[in-house]
This record gives C-alpha cells, sequence and structure tokens, in this order.
C-alpha cells in the first residue's frame, strides 16, 4: 500500500471500492453492483485468491488441489504468452519479483539457455511440486524464504546469468544471500538476444 493511502480514504480523497468487475466498457469497468467507474488503467490484483475468472477455462494454472502449476512458478506449461510475476516466493520478495520480470521477458523473448517442450515443462513441474510435499507440506505451489536463494539461483542458470554474484566466497556462503545489490544490473548483463 503507498504511503498515505489509508489517510486518503478516510478523508475522502481516493474512494475506495470494494466489489467484483461485471464488465469493462470502452470508459472503463462495470461492477457487480451496477456502478460504472471511469479507469485509465484496471490493474490486476487478485491477491492471494488463485482463481483467475478471466483467463480461459482450458488454461490450467493450479491443480485440483490448489496447488500453483507453473513452470518456474511463473508459467503454465503449455500456454504462449502468458506468465505470472510474484507467484515464485510467498513472501513478496522484490528481488525474486526481479528475477521473475526478467526471466519471463528472456522466457518471451526466447533467449533463455534452456527451453524444455510442454512435457519437459509438466515433468519439471511435477517433480517441483512433489519435492515441496515432502520439504513444504500445504505449501501450495510457492516457494518459502529458506528457499529463495536456490529460486534465484535456478533462474539466473536458465539465464545464462552467474549465479555467484557477490565475488568473494565468503561473503557469497556465509552472509545473507537474498540482498538487492547482488542482482543489481541484471539488465545490463542479460545476454543479447
Amino acid at each position: 500500500m503507498p504511503r498515505g493511502y489509508t489517510r486518503a480514504v478516510r478523508r475522502g480523497l481516493i474512494a475506495s471500492k470494494v466489489s467484483a468487475v461485471e464488465a469493462y466498457t470502452d470508459e472503463g469497468l462495470r461492477l457487480a453492483t451496477g456502478e460504472e467507474v471511469a479507469a485509465d488503467v484496471i490493474v490486476f490484483a487478485t491477491g492471494h485468491h488463485r482463481v483467475f475468472p478471466f483467463l480461459d477455462p482450458s488454461v490450467r494454472v493450479h491443480d485440483a488441489d490448489g496447488r500453483l502449476r507453473l513452470y518456474r512458478g511463473i508459467v503454465p506449461p503449455g500456454t504462449d504468452r502468458l506468465g505470472f510475476v510474484g507467484f515464485r516466493q510467498v513472501f513478496n520478495n522484490i528481488m525474486g519479483v526481479e528475477l521473475t520480470a526478467h526471466w519471463l521477458t528472456g522466457h518471451f523473448r526466447a533467449t533463455l539457455r534452456t527451453a524444455p517442450d510442454e512435457q519437459r515443462m509438466r515433468e519439471d513441474t511435477d517433480a517441483r511440486l512433489a519435492w515441496q510435499e515432502q520439504v513444504l507440506p500445504g505449501s501450495g505451489g510457492y516457494d518459502f524464504g529458506p528457499y529463495d536463494i536456490h529460486c534465484a539461483d535456478e533462474l539466473l542458470h536458465d539465464m545464462g546469468l552467474p549465479s555467484r554474484r557477490a565475488g568473494n566466497l565468503l561473503v557469497e556462503y556465509l552472509l545473507p544471500g537474498g540482498v538487492a545489490h547482488r542482482y543489481a544490473g541484471l539488465n545490463r548483463s542479460s545476454p543479447a538476444p
């Protein structure tokens, strides 16, 4: 929430609306209450409800148990031009979100070092979910804090970038790994398409 948001709502400077979206209009959107709201930009902020009514039902984002079925926690296998940023780590780790955005860009541009086919993506996703059920029971397909560095290393490897980011082995392995400055400059070090 941006600084001052709650205060602005209380003062009436921001009119908050809590409702489902019924339809999108030329001017913005129509809420389930029937109210029309003008909007220049609409952000799909689904929160922690993993329900995506705006997607075609053939797109499988989660399985019957409600677990996210996303390759690398980002893309649904067998679906073109769709990816999710922010599901990789559950604690909204900004470093993980940034790495995911870089990875997804590489995926869409077909510049990743590895590009498995749909079957391999499904197998890798199944293996990851099986591992998570053993190590993180009930995680629902999210990765938790202790495994953030593994997730980061996996994405960096796919992008063809070094996972050792500190330049010093003692710092690399003995100090906290999720510090953002270690991942600065990814856009400059990404391989050219």
